[in-house]
């Protein structure tokens, strides 16, 4: 943080946004540095490539997220912990990493799932062309990722979990999806899950669901 005045705010809206709050106003309640204050910050880290700004769809709801997975990781569990680490008291920590690593690995996987489907619909594999790929936001309704072509009443929405699902969970889910996706405005919608692993996966595949796995993306 040598390139910027006042490191100490700018760690800790890092360390806020590792611990789950992403939008102004929830930045500004945890680091009680002053609302008005925070653009200037915030712009300087996403011009340096260290947050990245999201705007979600339907509403233009803004999120800021860390740009690296690792700077994640590491103001999630080391500097929101260095008071313990400089006590020497690292068991607490490691016991803290190993109580919340699956839920800082699902966010990671959320972004894996994000390129993957950016790079089906690159390769021609989804059939649209999109005006937006990204979370969808809709008060309290959050879906994972949805890609919509409006001009082609087309969207493909995704759930992506960072678990093995049965065949029962997997179903499940992809029915609340439909709902979920109830108000995404268009005539024609393909519905998908993303996940480490799902049983009998090409059941579904059948049905008409887009299903990805881990072994999917990384062969």
């Amino acid at each position: 943080m040598q390139e910027v005045r006042s490191p100490g705010a700018y760690m800790d809206i890092m360390g806020a946004i590792s611990a789950g709050r992403r939008t102004i106003s929830e930045i500004a309640d945890y680091t009680k540095i002053p609302r008005e204050n925070l653009p200037k910050y915030i712009a300087s880290l996403v011009t340096m490539r260290l947050m990245t700004r999201e705007v979600t769809q339907p509403r233009g709801k803004v999120n800021y997220t860390l740009a690296d997975p690792f700077l994640h990781f590491w103001f999630r569990f080391v500097w929101a912990n260095r008071n313990l680490l400089e006590a020497g008291l690292n068991q607490a920590v490691w016991d803290e990493v190993d109580r919340e690593l699956g839920e800082h690995l699902g966010r990671v996987f959320e972004g894996v799932a994000l390129g993957h489907i950016t790079r089906l619909i690159r390769g021609g594999k989804l059939r649209l062309n999109p005006d937006y790929v990204g979370r969808w936001v809709d008060r309290d309704i959050e879906i994972d990722i949805v890609a919509t072509a409006k001009q082609e009443e087309l969207a493909y929405a995704f759930e992506v979990k960072w678990r093995p699902l049965t065949l029962r969970e997997a179903r499940s889910i992809l029915g609340n999806l439909e709902n979920k996706a109830l108000g995404v405005r268009v005539k024609r919608k393909v519905y998908g899950l993303m996940a480490k692993s799902v049983e009998h996966k090409e059941q579904l595949e059948d049905a008409g669901y887009q299903v990805y796995t881990l072994e999917d993306i990384f062969s």
